[in-house]
Parts: C-alpha cells; sequence; structure tokens
C-alpha cells in the first residue's frame, strides 16, 4: 500500500506557501476535542455533524476553502482508541487519496515522524 501521509515534526517542512494550514495540536484528548479543533481550524461547514461519516465528507469537498492546497498538519497522534484512532487515520488516508486525483486541488495530511509504525499498521484500503 502507497502511505498517502506525509511525516514531519515542523509545519515549515511541509510546504506551507500558499496553502490553508490547519493544525491538529498536542494534547487533543478524545473524539469530540478532535472534531472542536478539525471544525474550526478547518472553518467545517455549519451542517458538519461531528461523526466519523460527516467528518469523511467535508474532508472530500473541501470547497469552502479558497486555496488549492490544504494542509493538515498533526502536532502529534490525537489522544484517541485504539479503535477510534484507526477509524480517524482512514478517513484521513482516503481522504488524501481522493483527492489526488483532482489536477486542481491537494489535501496533505502531515503526521508525526513517532506516527509511521502505527501508520503501517493499517488495514488496507478498499478504495
Amino acid at each position: 500500500m502507497i502511505d498517502p501521509f506525509v511525516y514531519a515534526d515542523e509545519v515549515e517542512s511541509v510546504g506551507v506557501r500558499l496553502a490553508h494550514v490547519a493544525v491538529v495540536p498536542s494534547g487533543i484528548d478524545g473524539r469530540e476535542a478532535l472534531f472542536r479543533c478539525l471544525a474550526r481550524q478547518l472553518a467545517l461547514p455549519d451542517y458538519f455533524g461531528a461523526n466519523w461519516d460527516a467528518l469523511e465528507e467535508c474532508l472530500r469537498d473541501l470547497s469552502w476553502i479558497d486555496s488549492h492546497r490544504v494542509v493538515l498538519f498533526h502536532e502529534s497522534l490525537p489522544g484517541l482508541d485504539d479503535d477510534q484512532l484507526t477509524t480517524y487515520l482512514e478517513i484521513l488516508r482516503d481522504a488524501v487519496m481522493g483527492w489526488r486525483r483532482d489536477v486542481d486541488d491537494e489535501l496533505v495530511v502531515a503526521l508525526p515522524f513517532c506516527a509511521r509504525e502505527r501508520v503501517a499498521r493499517l488495514p488496507r484500503s478498499e478504495g
């Protein structure tokens, strides 16, 4: 499986020029805190339902963001239980892969280097 993520410990190393940069800071603990952070950082629309399906839907759209490049930078992996973290990483992976088919726009998800091993254990994408 091709790993769709970028690994970086500093946001500047991801190539943020002319991008909308959303940062998931260290210390995000729990699904609700993650949804609040993402809603704020990505300016998610009011209809965002603060659940995994709604997050997946919003990440596949992002039309309300003016920039053609969106960088979602994680200072650390959010504090989620194993099942929730797997779900979150799968949603991110599928969103990045979906945006790769678009020639005009790009979604970059940057994770800290320490997340590589966790990502390597993800189930294969069906898409």
